[in-house]
This record gives structure tokens, C-alpha cells and sequence, in this order.
């Protein structure tokens, strides 16, 4: 007759079975958990593409076109700036008038 390890583990295996038991239901919650927040990771990484390429990308496109348009206006010189400002109070008097029928 041998002696084995399984014949030490028997006894404390039977008797501590309720443990056992109680380890197997708090791990499958926790496998959930796990398994919901990987699957929420790979879908943000799916996601994440398509949100850049269609709302950042083409505002961050717009928004260089514009500041450069922007730049060349801005020569440096006041009396342009001026000019700039007359002209505008210019324009917005006229649609003032207008609109107003005078």
C-alpha cells in the first residue's frame, strides 16, 4: 500500500466543500465583470477610428484653413486695420438701414 498526496487532500477537501462552493459563485461575478470590461475596451477601440476620422480630423482641417485665410489678412501694418474697421462698421450700418427700410 502507497501513500499519495490525495490521500491527505481527501478529508480536507470533503470537509472544506462549502468553502469551495462559496469561491466558485464569488468568481463568476467576477469573471462577468471581467468579461464586460474587456469587451467595453475593444469596443471603444473600434469606435475611437471612426469619431477621429469623421468629427476631428475634418475640424482640425477647417480650423487650419481658416486661421490661415485668417493670417493673410493680418499684415501688420495699423492703417490696414483700420481700413478693416471702417469697412466693417461700413457694411454692418448699411444692413442696419436696409433691414430697417429707411
Amino acid at each position: 500500500m502507497s501513500v499519495r498526496a490525495s490521500s491527505f487532500d481527501q478529508p480536507v477537501k470533503v470537509s472544506f466543500q462549502p468553502l469551495y462552493w462559496i469561491r466558485t459563485i464569488v468568481e463568476r461575478p467576477y469573471r462577468a465583470i471581467t468579461n464586460f470590461y474587456h469587451k467595453a475596451v475593444e469596443a471603444i477601440h473600434r469606435v475611437e477610428p471612426v469619431i477621429e476620422n469623421s468629427v476631428t480630423r475634418p475640424t482640425q482641417k477647417f480650423v487650419e484653413t481658416a486661421g490661415h485665410r485668417i493670417q493673410s489678412l493680418q499684415m501688420g501694418d495699423i492703417r490696414i486695420y483700420c481700413l478693416y474697421i471702417i469697412i466693417t462698421l461700413a457694411v454692418l450700418l448699411i444692413a442696419l438701414f436696409w433691414r430697417r427700410g429707411l
